[in-house]
């Protein structure tokens, strides 16, 4: 051992020698020694030595010295790291005290020790709870064999609920609207007569469906009283009828919307706002798919020559699922 204290220079020097890291404490250096220093010819210093607690000196304030093999020695508690364990004065393993190993082992609220830290970082990141042997014994017995039950049972209901789920789906009510071209006058005149609405073209109606419901609808922008000799309407309960354009009339005809005596009342000479009807009769019976079909008043018949409906577009509506 080499006698006496060491300076700060003293032992940054010989630290420093070799390109060892030296890291400086508040009174005396706490050195540190990593990679592979080369030092000087006589002088070994190890790469691996590193102060390790516990130490019952403190090493912010103990003496520290070299030998002359280069190894660092606290003065007030005589230890050394030989690259494998710490040894005392002696070259004897220098064993962490029964009072750390107890801590170690213990409740861990000793602050920096190293139960206390493990403790600490076990906290901070969560230890779930959990027995390993309670879960092999589940997954080897009756918890795992249910489970595997329990999934069987979720699958065969899956797989029996499977129609029902497809009739509700196909029970789903969809509906469409066919519009016919719009016909810019129509005349209803003082004697009975049938007159011609547009032809509705029913197309894209998905194949296997069924019908639910399908109504007839009417649209006038204007309706006009032509006549001066008073006021002009419907005269008599009359029909609009619909069939199928390979039908015939007064075979296969359908009453779709139902006109009341008097209606469309419009006064002498005047032009009014128009209507929208939407038959309540159910003509599925005849309109039954993707086809053109013809509609028209059947022995129209108004007060007075004419009742003129401007810009007149019919509709079939469609409800299926």
């Amino acid at each position: 051992m080499i006698e006496g204290k060491l300076t700060r220079r003293e032992l940054v020097k010989k630290l420093m020698l070799g390109g060892a890291v030296l890291t400086l404490g508040s009174q005396l250096p706490i050195p540190k020694i990593v990679g592979s220093p080369s030092p000087p010819v006589g002088v070994e210093i190890h790469p691996d030595w590193i102060h390790l607690p516990p130490l019952e000196a403190d090493p912010e304030t103990a003496t520290w010295g070299a030998d002359e093999k280069g190894r660092m020695w606290m003065v007030d508690n005589p230890r050394y790291w030989d690259g494998a364990q710490i040894k005392d004065a002696g070259g004897n393993p220098d064993e962490i005290a029964d009072a750390v190993w107890d801590e170690a082992k213990s409740g861990h609220v000793t602050s920096e020790t190293f139960g206390k830290i493990v403790q600490d970082v076990q906290t901070r990141i969560g230890v779930p709870d959990v027995s390993l042997k309670g879960d092999h014994d589940d997954i080897k017995g009756s918890g795992f064999t249910g489970g595997v039950d329990d999934l069987k049972t979720i699958r065969a209901n899956a797989q029996s609920g499977y129609g029902d789920v497809v009739a509700r789906l196909n029970r789903k009510v969809s509906m469409m609207t066919f519009w016919s071209d719009v016909d810019d006058v129509i005349d209803l005149p003082a004697t009975a007569a049938d007159t011609s609405l547009p032809n509705v073209v029913v197309e894209g109606l998905p194949s296997g469906v069924t019908l639910i419901r399908i109504v007839v609808i009417i649209k006038i922008r204007v309706i006009e009283n032509t006549s001066a000799s008073g006021a002009n309407a419907i005269q008599g309960a009359q029909n609009i009828r619909v069939k199928k354009s390979t039908g015939t009339w007064g075979v296969d005809d359908v009453a779709a919307i139902n006109l009341a005596d008097n209606m469309w009342t419009v006064a002498a000479s005047t032009r009014e706002g128009g209507d929208v009807v939407v038959g309540d009769n159910d003509v599925k019976s005849e309109v039954d798919g993707n086809a053109t079909y013809n509609l028209r008043f059947e022995d129209a018949d108004v007060d007075y020559d004419y009742l003129r409906l401007n810009d007149v577009q019919v509709g079939i509506q469609v409800w299926f699922y």
